[in-house]
C-alpha cells in the first residue's frame, strides 16, 4: 500500500515537472518563426509609415476634387488633413491609412476616391551582386525580386548564405531554394539590408 502511494506521488511529480518544462520550452519559442530550413525568421515589417515620412494624398471624383495634399508626419505621429482634422498616421500601412481617409471623406463628398501614396523608399543590397547600393522598394517584394533588382549574383556569390537584416536582426536565406520553391522565399521591406557573401572556392 505504501509502495502504491509512493508510486502515485512520484507519477504526479513527474507529470508536474514535465508540464513545467513544456511551458518553458513554449515560452522560449514564442514569437520566433522558422523557415523550412530551421533558420529563425525575422519578425515584423517596416511597410508602415513612421515619424518623418512624407505622405501624399490624392483625390478623384466626377466633379472638381479637392486639391492634392502633402504633409510630413509630425513628431507625435499625426498629420492634419483638410476638413477632417488630425489623423494618426505613424504605424499604419499606406492601405490602412487610405481606407481610414476614404471613410472620412465619403461623409463630405459623393463618389470621391482617396489615394494615399508614400514617397519613394529603398532597401539596400551589398556584396556579390551585379549592382550594389539602394534599390527602389516596390510594394509586396520578396528576396528573389530584390536580388533581381540588384542585377542578380556575381559568379563568386555564395547563394546559399544570403543575409537579410531588419531592425538589427539577421536571417540567413538559401537563395537557390528560394528561387526554386516559394516556401523558402521571404518578404523584403523598406530599409532592409541584403548582403551576399563571397564564396571561398
Amino acid at each position: 500500500m505504501q509502495m502504491t502511494n509512493l508510486s502515485g506521488k512520484a507519477t504526479r511529480w513527474i507529470t508536474l515537472l514535465g508540464c513545467a518544462i513544456a511551458v518553458l520550452v513554449l515560452a522560449g519559442c514564442a514569437g520566433v518563426t522558422k523557415n523550412p530550413e530551421g533558420a529563425q525568421t525575422v519578425v515584423g515589417t517596416n511597410n508602415v509609415f513612421a515619424v518623418g515620412n512624407t505622405i501624399d494624398v490624392l483625390f478623384s471624383m466626377p466633379t472638381t476634387p479637392p486639391p492634392p495634399y502633402e504633409e510630413r508626419i509630425k513628431d507625435d505621429g499625426t498629420i492634419t488633413m483638410p476638413l477632417v482634422g488630425v489623423i494618426h498616421a505613424a504605424g499604419k500601412s499606406p492601405g490602412d491609412l487610405q481606407k481610414e481617409l476614404q471613410v472620412k471623406y465619403e461623409r463630405l463628398y459623393n463618389n470621391i476616391t482617396v489615394t494615399v501614396k508614400d514617397q519613394d523608399r529603398y532597401f539596400y543590397v551589398d556584396g556579390e551582386v551585379q549592382s550594389r547600393g539602394p534599390k527602389l522598394y516596390l510594394s509586396d517584394m520578396d528576396i528573389v525580386q530584390a536580388l533581381s533588382a540588384a542585377g542578380g549574383f556575381t559568379e563568386y556569390a555564395k547563394r546559399t548564405r544570403v543575409k537579410l537584416t531588419r531592425n538589427g536582426k539577421t536571417e540567413i536565406i538559401n537563395a537557390i531554394k528560394a528561387i526554386d520553391d516559394p516556401r523558402y522565399d521571404v518578404k523584403v521591406y523598406p530599409d532592409d539590408k541584403i548582403y551576399v557573401p563571397r564564396r571561398l572556392w
